[in-house]
């Protein structure tokens, strides 16, 4: 099953493209924390729990994505743990990438992708960083 294919069941399943909700219905600990500089967010799973944490530097927008992306990591990368997004959105990790790629899926609201919009005003109606929809949308 490919990405989209998983955020698409994930969005049936809980009925919302919210990763805060989706992040809560599915058992995953939500905290934010003061990080290292310039370490956003973190997937981790210990003794058998799962946590997002986020910074508490983090503005709303950001979050809410990176938010999104270490949930990516939950879903799509379950055996692995410790996966962070830095204050870089050029990522060259595959991992990195997949967990990007799930993030603007699961944020991008569909009616945005109407009207022959550029990337540049998907990214702001959907309060995404442009780097990211750039490196995505096709």
């Amino acid at each position: 099953m490919g990405i989209s294919e998983k955020v698409d069941k994930l969005i049936k399943k809980y009925k919302t493209r919210c990763p805060y909700a989706i992040a809560d219905m599915s058992n995953i600990s939500i905290r934010r924390e003061g990080l290292p500089n310039g370490i956003m967010g973190i997937a981790v799973k210990a003794l058998r729990r799962k946590y997002i944490i986020l910074s508490i530097n983090n503005d709303i927008h950001i979050d809410r994505f990176v938010c999104a992306h270490e949930l990516g990591h939950h879903t799509l990368h379950p055996g692995y743990s410790y996966k962070f997004i830095t204050n870089s959105l050029f990522v060259n990790d595959k991992y990195e990438k997949q967990a990007n790629e799930f993030a603007v899926k699961l944020l991008i609201d569909p009616e945005t992708l109407k009207y022959g919009r550029t990337k540049q005003e998907i990214a702001q109606l959907n309060g995404l960083p442009f780097e990211v929809i750039d490196k995505i949308l096709r």
